[in-house]
């Protein structure tokens, strides 16, 4: 008989115990006896290690010393998974709810195609169960990111059948440990934003394939984390976008990151000089982003802006 893998189900946390609980609810009502549910928290010294030890005894808990950050903390989450035996990880942020049948679907799917890279479930909106979330995309290079697809679109039940996408949306990714072997983990120098971008892209480039499946679903908030620091959020937008454009972009491709880069330079330099509030200081955190990728300086960002 043959043995039925193990996943195991990474949920991060960095100081939303709230979102963090409902999604281990979640998680625990699957029932699925091959599923390893393994909390990591970021040191966010909110009391929620506590509270895991004492509501869902089932858990594992991952804590680490420091905010490290979506790509750190997660990584973090994979080599324990992997040490404990996980055949497959599946990465999801905390803000999301997977529905019945979503484990089924991956793994039956990872099973019959094991030269797959990247698999990814279709995420709808929280909100409104009827919306896309993700359904995958690829990345557009003159806009600086990945593009926005069906995002919003209704869905369309009916449409089951898995398809190829250049990148998945990393609220919800599931790997093999075979496929961990061949790709590495996620690039730390990343810290947040567009991490998820770049393993897609290295899947791609080992000659892997991303797949979308649409069986599989997977419930998505928007995110709170990132709106709350709207500066941060620019700021690892554009410093990780040249890292991702450095490491991945073709001759033509980057061709038009250059012209996408000096349009929002030409843009942030307007806002700097004749801008006033936020504008302004959107502008202030493109230069300083690109003036740290330019110094090499990755990881976590030590700037304040006010």
């Amino acid at each position: 008989m043959n043995k039925v893998p193990k996943i195991t189900l990474i949920i991060l946390n960095w100081k939303k115990t709230e979102d963090t609980l409902e999604c281990l609810r979640n998680a625990v009502a699957l029932k699925d006896p091959h599923l390893e549910i393994l909390l990591v928290d970021n040191h966010s010294g909110d009391g929620i290690c506590e509270r895991v030890r004492r509501d869902f005894p089932a858990v594992v808990l991952l804590e680490n010393p420091g905010n490290l950050g979506y790509a750190g903390g997660n990584n973090a989450g994979i080599r324990m998974a992997l040490e404990r035996g996980a055949d497959y990880v599946f990465i999801l942020n905390n803000d999301a709810a997977v529905a019945d049948g979503c484990l089924a679907a991956l793994r039956g799917w990872a099973l019959r195609h094991p030269d797959a890279g990247i698999l990814a479930p279709k995420v709808l909106t929280w909100n409104d169960r009827s919306r896309i979330n993700s359904l995958g995309t690829q990345m557009d290079w003159l806009r600086l990111r990945p593009k926005l697809s069906r995002y919003g679109q209704r869905d369309d039940p009916a449409k089951t059948e898995p398809f190829i996408q250049q990148i998945l949306m990393g609220c919800a990714l599931f790997v093999s440990k075979e496929t961990i072997a061949k790709i590495g983990m996620l690039d730390e120098r990343f810290f947040l934003i567009h991490e998820d971008a770049d393993w897609c892209l290295r899947a791609e480039e080992a000659g892997l394939q991303n797949w979308v499946v649409p069986l599989a679903v997977v419930f998505h908030k928007e995110s709170k984390s990132l709106s709350e620091v709207p500066a941060l959020s620019h700021y690892y937008s554009v410093r990780n976008f040249f890292l991702l454009a450095v490491l991945h972009a073709g001759f033509f491709d980057l061709l038009a990151v250059t012209a996408g880069g000096l349009g929002m330079a030409l843009k942030s330099l307007a806002a700097l000089l004749f801008g006033e509030g936020p504008a302004r200081g959107k502008g202030h955190v493109f230069f300083s982003a690109f003036g740290d990728f330019v110094r090499s300086r990755f990881g976590k960002c030590e700037r304040t802006f006010g």
